[in-house]
């Protein structure tokens, strides 16, 4: 990761990426989260290139945010097919 033209953010988000452990992903999201949002603070407006890495970094967090979540539900669908309805 020595490579990264915006070490600060970057490393974070990209320790959420490949993080694989269930129990750690969320505390990564988060930091990579609070790294970016901040980043985007203060970013100066010419930094068009950085900007759009910020952006599509977000986005990025977004899809797998939302597709953890969507993995722990289907992960609950079993459960709740074998609980009886109750009115």
């Amino acid at each position: 990761m020595s490579d990264l033209k915006f070490p600060k953010w970057q490393t974070p988000y990209l320790r959420a990426l490949m993080e694989t452990e269930q129990t750690k992903l969320a505390a990564r999201l988060d930091l990579a989260q609070k790294a970016i949002l901040l980043r985007m603070k203060c970013i100066s407006p010419e930094s068009q290139e950085e900007t759009q890495a910020l952006e599509d970094a977000l986005r990025g967090l977004n899809i797998l945010m939302r597709e953890r979540i969507e993995f722990q539900e289907s992960k609950l669908q079993p459960f709740r097919r074998i609980q009886p309805h109750m009115n």
